[in-house]
């Protein structure tokens, strides 16, 4: 059996094949076309579309590369934290994606932790600009047309997730974090409706990391070479699946990650 993981990071996708002992079988990455388009001086955005690509042109040379691609069983995805999209009802990205360390929404922050200081409480975080829910009061406060047609907001890892299987408003409890998810009660709160003015059902359904979603589509499979036997599971925040690749799993563990970032989990 054979087992993949996307990683969708800061600077490209890289893609990992290995059988459940960890034996790595294929491995490739691609690097974006470019880092940051955002018009705005000090935002920072990037195009999904270039997010697919790299990721396709990842799956595809691990397959090509594999004896027997049929061997895979399921495929992951991870991105960065905090980095959105909104996406209308046919999945189509509505503006460019909000990058995780993107400040726009400073703002927006200090207004949910005024207001949401008892949710901070009972999770044990601040809400920060470099989370994902305030990015989406941004958008609801400075782009209420792009908010009206807003389907869902997904973040990095659904959507390459749903190019895959055409699931693109189910996330994981890893990625919905920064969201604000109620990882206590397993809800989205519903103050962000009396609060905020955000709509729950602009958000995603929620998952664990490694729950089955869907299979991969008949289309993607012709495209990148895999078996529609396979399936896409909840995936995680890049720093999540770093500390479990790195073993740190247990209670006293502890992981470094460096990357265009520092994680320390």
């Amino acid at each position: 059996m054979l087992f993949m993981g996307i990683d969708i990071g800061t600077q490209g996708a890289r893609c990992v094949v290995a059988d459940e002992m960890g034996r790595i079988h294929a491995a490739h990455s691609v690097a974006f076309e470019t880092l940051n388009i955002a018009a705005h001086a000090g935002w920072y955005e990037q195009s999904p579309a270039h997010w697919l690509a790299a990721a396709k042109a990842a799956i595809r040379a691990c397959t090509d590369a594999l004896p027997n691609p049929q061997a895979i069983m399921a495929v992951s995805i991870d991105g960065t934290s905090g980095t959105i999209v909104p996406l209308d009802e046919n999945m189509r990205p509505l503006t460019n994606g909000i990058m995780y360390n993107d400040p726009r929404a400073r703002t927006q922050a200090a207004r949910i932790h005024e207001g949401m200081s008892h949710i901070e409480a009972k999770m044990g975080y601040r809400f920060g600009a470099s989370f994902s829910l305030p990015r989406i009061l941004w958008v609801h406060d400075e782009l209420p047309e792009v908010y009206a047609k807003t389907r869902v907001f997904a973040h990095q890892a659904d959507y390459v997730a749903g190019m895959l299987c055409g699931e693109y408003a189910v996330s994981d409890y890893s990625n919905a974090l920064k969201t604000g998810y109620d990882l206590i009660d397993n809800r989205w709160p519903a103050e962000y409706e009396t609060e905020l003015g955000i709509a729950r059902a602009k958000l995603p359904r929620i998952v664990a990391p490694g729950t089955a979603i869907a299979h991969i589509t008949p289309e993607a499979c012709a495209e990148l070479g895999l078996p529609e036997t396979a399936i896409v599971t909840g995936g995680s925040t890049d720093g999540y699946a770093s500390a479990l690749a790195a073993g740190a799993v247990g209670d006293g563990r502890w992981a470094s990650i460096i990357g265009t970032t520092f994680v320390l989990k």
